[in-house]
Formats: C-alpha cells, sequence, structure tokens
C-alpha cells in the first residue's frame, strides 16, 4: 500500500510538473489530468455552430448536463488542482518522507479525480443521449 502511494505521489508530482514550463511552479492554468480521456469538446461546438441544437436540446443540455459540469465536475476540478499544487510545493519545498500530511492528500486526489471521472462520463453520457448520431459523430470528431 505504501509503495502504491508513493508510486501515486511521484506520478502526479511528476506528470504535472513535466506538463508545465518551468518546473511547474510558475504555470498559473488549471490542468488537471483526467484519469481517462473522453471527447469533450464542450460548447465551442454549439457556439461555433458546428453542431445545431433544437430548442429541446438546448434545455435538455441546460437540465442534464449544466448542473453536472458547472455544479460538480468543476468543483472537483478545482478542488483537485489545489491539492496538486499543495503536494508539488510539500515535495519540492519542504517534504522529506512520505508523512501521512502527503498520504492524505493523495488520497483524496484519488478520490476527486474518480468521482470527477464519474461526472464526466454521466454528463457524456447524457449529452449522447440528447444528440443525434450524426451532431454525434461531430462531437466525438472534435
Amino acid at each position: 500500500m505504501l509503495k502504491k502511494l508513493l508510486l501515486i505521489a511521484l506520478f502526479i508530482a511528476g506528470s504535472t510538473l513535466y506538463a508545465a514550463p518551468n518546473g511547474g511552479n510558475k504555470n498559473k492554468k488549471m490542468i488537471v489530468n483526467d484519469l481517462v480521456t473522453l471527447p469533450f469538446p464542450g460548447g465551442k461546438l454549439f457556439k461555433t455552430g458546428k453542431i445545431k441544437l433544437d430548442a429541446e436540446q438546448r434545455k435538455q443540455l441546460a437540465t442534464k448536463v449544466r448542473p453536472i459540469m458547472h455544479g460538480k465536475y468543476n468543483p472537483s476540478v478545482q478542488e483537485i488542482f489545489m491539492l496538486e499544487k499543495s503536494i508539488q510545493r510539500d515535495i519540492i519545498k519542504k517534504a522529506g518522507t512520505l508523512d501521512e500530511k502527503l498520504k492524505s492528500k493523495i488520497e483524496k486526489i484519488a478520490k476527486l479525480k474518480h468521482e470527477a471521472m464519474e461526472y464526466k462520463v454521466q454528463a457524456l453520457l447524457n449529452i449522447k443521449s440528447i444528440l443525434t448520431k450524426e451532431q454525434w459523430k461531430v462531437w466525438v470528431s472534435n
């Protein structure tokens, strides 16, 4: 278990640091990697007109997708981001051992990422049920 937690901590710290310029300390963008990459281009496809929605589809997106993404997923991602930054700071500046505080943060990130992934999958499945087959093809190809 300890070995697994250490590997998770190194992966989280390393992958986020690797993705950010200047060792991760200068990047202020909120970047949190999903457990599984899913086709989620977001509202931009609707705004650009690549997918045209009728009134009923807009209503369904507002009631079946927006509350999940804005009310559940986004707050989870924000919390994950803050915890990842905290772990990075701890490892870079002060942590000398994998103590209980660090383990607790790692476990919290794992739990939140799991929940966020479930939210995103549910929102995506809701989108799939709302869009036509042709619209869905456009969604997954962008």
